[in-house]
């Protein structure tokens, strides 16, 4: 008779992440944009799968759609009638998303702490620097077509 043998085959999927209330700065400074790069790919590094990650997705396309649309309409206004408008309006959607955001990815953030107990910072692989450039040139050219109307 043969002795135990341990399994030497099982590797299980390691996970990775960001602080997910690190995306908080992201939302506040990058934009809707950077936010919605930055958390699918936490999503992705999280190991999200199947429809939690296309709800990721929907609601992402949708959201950013809404805010381009929402900064189009809306600033105009706001520069006729009072300049300390544009600030709230501007953030306000991007600080709602980064809620859709924390609450999405709370529970598979609380588990991979507990299970590897490590995260990595924004700046991992350069990744928020340049999406948070690209969204910030997103909302100044909206802003400046805005201010030029």
């Amino acid at each position: 008779m043969e002795p135990y043998k341990p399994i030497l085959n099982y590797s299980p999927r390691l996970t990775s992440s960001f602080r997910i209330a690190s995306l908080f700065y992201v939302a506040l400074f990058g934009g809707a944009v950077a936010l919605a790069v930055i958390g699918l790919m936490n999503a992705h590094m999280l190991r999200i799968k199947g429809k939690k990650l296309a709800m990721l997705w929907v609601v992402s396309i949708i959201f950013v759609t809404a805010k381009i649309t929402y900064d189009a309409l809306l600033l105009p206004i706001a520069f006729e009638r009072d300049y300390r408008l544009i600030a709230p309006i501007i953030k306000l959607p991007d600080l709602l998303f980064f809620l859709f955001f924390h609450h999405s990815l709370k529970t598979p953030y609380r588990l991979h702490m507990i299970y590897n107990g490590t995260y990595h910072f924004l700046f991992h692989r350069g990744a928020a620097p340049i999406v948070g450039a690209v969204s910030a040139a997103i909302d100044f050219a909206i802003i400046m077509s805005a201010i030029t109307r």
